[in-house]
């Protein structure tokens, strides 16, 4: 059935955003906020969802996409050696618990290839079930669930934004997503993630040190996509920049309701969360059926004129399934190892779970020296182990440097480890420090 309509919704941490994608002139393009509700960011994201769906009639003529902020889900790249593309993504599949932080029952994942060399890097995108089952619900309630094309990273459908209007990458593009940046990295033939930049005091010139080439080149362009009142200095703007996109760009800037709504412009999202094994289109499998058509026409011709090659015919296939299944066994033990050592990972996870509860945190502990340890001194060392904390500082006394650290009710002993040295007349010593438990406070 011919679509209509696409309704784009981008879900940040605090509300939503709306736009409306009709067709004109043979073109997809963002011609209205959604006119009939305007999001209170005041209500949990779901009631703003329901203020947003509830006034539409459904409609199979309509597809509905909802582009997730950076800070909203989580992304993995994972380099596996020696499988096909099909075969990589049904491993991580099958291992999602080795490769997510979050346990499979708590999530909601998707994976897809970004090709094959010497290793094959799978993409793994999940969201937390708590973040997305009450958006679903209210799919459900107002009859737009079957309407539902794609639960995305925003960033993916500012992908197809570029990619639909003729800009090739590598490249760059920068954004505000809530209080933070977020980067999004597009290769020569495909999105390839990105990344959240966030709190103070992160340059953004060390995180695109940190990228892989030809991310971290000079060369390569970096552009805004937000308004120019928050451009960053010597950073242009992308909708300036790449002057085919800009029957998509409202005051000079891309919104993200709008890159949602692209995500309806393919007939087969690369990712999609929260729906179950995804079936590919016909039109997206249609080349390869015809590719198998052609090569069982020649088969039935070859078998017919060579009657006398059939057996060999099949004695080779049986060796090479047999050879399959070897390689198939060799595939799967590694599978195996890594189950076990997933349950070596949750009794690790489990033994620190304990230890948090039992004891104060990294943080805190961190801000208490912070706070209490003088200027004149600072801490060189630092380890934080069963409720011992040991240090080792350089700079003012040492006696003075623990009777501030006394002073925190955190601590119940403060004591020297070691001699005091003078080193150009600054004092180094070792501290050990014993934390305060919460459960018995001893």
């Amino acid at each position: 059935m011919m679509v209509k309509e696409i309704v784009g919704i981008y879900l940040d941490s605090g509300q939503i955003e709306a736009v409306v994608l009709r067709r004109e002139k043979g073109k997809w393009l963002p011609l209205e906020r959604a006119p009939w509700s305007t999001p209170d960011p005041r209500r949990p994201l779901a009631e703003q969802l329901r203020g947003v769906l509830s006034p539409l009639k459904p409609t199979r003529r309509r597809r509905i996409c909802i582009g997730l902020a950076r800070d909203q889900l989580f992304i993995r790249e994972i380099a596996l050696k020696g499988l096909s593309i099909e075969e990589a993504e049904a491993a991580v599949r099958l291992a999602v618990g080795a490769h997510a932080h979050l346990a499979p029952s708590e999530i909601y994942f998707d994976a897809r290839c970004l090709g094959a060399g010497e290793e094959t890097r799978v993409f793994l995108a999940y969201a937390p079930r708590k973040l997305l089952d009450p958006i679903f619900s209210v799919l459900e309630e107002t009859g737009h669930r079957r309407s539902l094309w794609a639960v995305s990273p925003a960033t993916l459908g500012l992908d197809m934004v570029l990619r639909n209007n003729g800009v090739k990458g590598p490249f760059i593009v920068i954004g505000q997503q809530g209080e933070g940046l977020c980067l999004s990295l597009h290769g020569p033939d495909s999105w390839e993630g990105s990344h959240l930049i966030k709190g103070d005091g992160v340059a953004m010139e060390e995180v695109l040190s940190l990228l892989p080439e030809p991310y971290r080149l000079d060369t390569t362009p970096k552009v805004w996509t937000g308004g120019a009142s928050s451009m960053p200095e010597g950073i242009p703007s992308m909708c300036a920049y790449f002057g085919n996109i800009s029957d998509y760009c409202r005051n000079g800037a891309l919104e993200w309701a709008v890159c949602a709504g692209a995500l309806g412009l393919s007939p087969f999202p690369p990712l999609s969360l929260g729906q179950g094994e995804r079936k590919r289109p016909l039109s997206t499998r249609i080349r390869a059926k015809q590719l198998a058509t052609a090569a069982l026409a020649a088969l039935v011709v070859g078998a017919t004129a060579y009657q006398g090659m059939v057996l060999y015919g099949k004695y080779g296939e049986l060796r090479r399934l047999e050879s399959k299944i070897a390689s198939v066994e060799s595939k799967v033990a590694p599978l195996m190892e890594k189950q076990k050592e997933l349950e070596r990972i949750k009794k690790v996870r489990a033994d620190i779970m304990e230890f948090y509860q039992a004891y104060p945190s990294n943080l805190v502990v961190l801000k208490a020296l912070a706070d209490l340890t003088p200027k004149e001194a600072w801490i060189k060392s630092y380890t934080y182990k069963k409720g011992v904390v040991k240090v080792s500082a350089e700079g003012g006394s040492a006696v003075t440097v623990m009777g501030a650290w006394r002073k925190s009710p955190l601590f119940l002993e403060v004591k020297l480890i070691s001699p005091v040295t003078k080193i150009q007349g600054r004092e180094r010593y070792s501290v050990e420090l014993r934390v305060k438990s919460r459960g018995t406070g001893s």
